[in-house]
């Protein structure tokens, strides 16, 4: 095997296992802020319910809010130390799929300070985020 057949196999597995693996992430908000298309109004301490936000650098996403959650698969984008994600048209996970559910997802999201902002409807969100692996 030639040095140049040798090196293009060792960078070809390289690029295979950094591809192949998601770095996944979990979030929870210290604040609620809800948002129309005039004001917004912000909800701290034990005046909400916390969301629970997880997503992986492949899009996978899980956005839970008090009694259900907005799940899918969007677009990733990646531009080193950002991760945004986002889709349309989002089922709720209400057993009987009503549109009036459905919300657009959007989660922007920094490696370096592991801090995300989330917006799933009129909730736009601040968030703290750990690794999963790190959170287990």
């Amino acid at each position: 095997m030639t040095k140049l057949t040798r090196a293009v196999l060792v960078l070809t597995f390289a690029v295979a296992s950094v591809g192949g693996r998601a770095d996944a992430w979990t979030c929870r908000n210290d604040i609620e802020v809800q948002c129309g298309p005039k004001a917004c109004s912000v909800s701290k301490g034990g005046e909400f319910t916390p969301m629970n936000v997880s997503f992986d650098s492949n899009g996978t996403f899980s956005v839970c809010a008090y009694s259900g959650c907005w799940e899918g698969k969007g677009k990733a984008v990646w531009n080193e130390p950002f991760l945004v994600i986002s889709q349309k048209q989002v089922d709720w996970s209400d057993p009987n799929r009503r549109i009036d559910g459905r919300e657009d997802i959007l989660i922007a999201f920094s490696s370096t300070d592991r801090l995300a902002l989330v917006k799933a409807g009129g909730f736009v969100l601040p968030m703290h985020c750990t690794k999963e692996a790190e959170a287990r």
